[in-house]
């Protein structure tokens, strides 16, 4: 397989595992993921507690709980670069919590596959944004 075809079937590894998450299909989600995944968020989790790295079992310990809080999820794509084993995604998301709340948030993310597998991903997102909407969760369920 040649260099670019590899990456090609890197980014539509990538492209269907975003695909599952729209769907909150996440079992097929993290079936896309090697057993051996990490999951880094970018930042010092002493000053944002979503950053650090995680194995793929406690990312998906952490999507099982999504449905508790969001009834929808979705991704959108606005572009994606794919080169050897690596898969840039520019992306935004767009989350409804059960109370009507909305998230949104830019994401760029490096994931990294192996075997028809992705092995690592690496987000960077607006840790401003997320702290503000969590408050604004725990607020508006204070508040009932």
């Amino acid at each position: 397989m040649t260099a670019s075809a590899s990456a090609e079937k890197n980014r539509a590894l990538v492209l269907r595992f975003y695909e599952l998450m729209s769907r909150q299909r996440f079992d097929e989600m993290f079936a896309l993921m090697s057993d051996d995944a990490t999951w880094t968020v970018a930042g010092k989790p002493e000053t944002f507690h979503h950053a650090g790295t995680r194995s793929k079992d406690d990312r998906a310990a952490g999507f099982a709980g999504f449905v508790k809080v969001f009834s929808d999820l979705r991704m959108d794509i606005r572009s994606t670069t794919a080169e050897d084993d690596r898969v840039a995604v520019e992306a935004i998301t767009r989350c409804r919590a059960h109370n009507g709340l909305v998230y949104e948030n830019e994401l760029l993310v490096l994931l990294r596959c192996r075997n028809d597998r992705i092995v690592s991903i690496y987000e960077h997102l607006d840790q401003q944004t997320s702290l503000a909407f969590e408050r604004a969760l725990k607020d508006s369920l204070a508040a009932k």
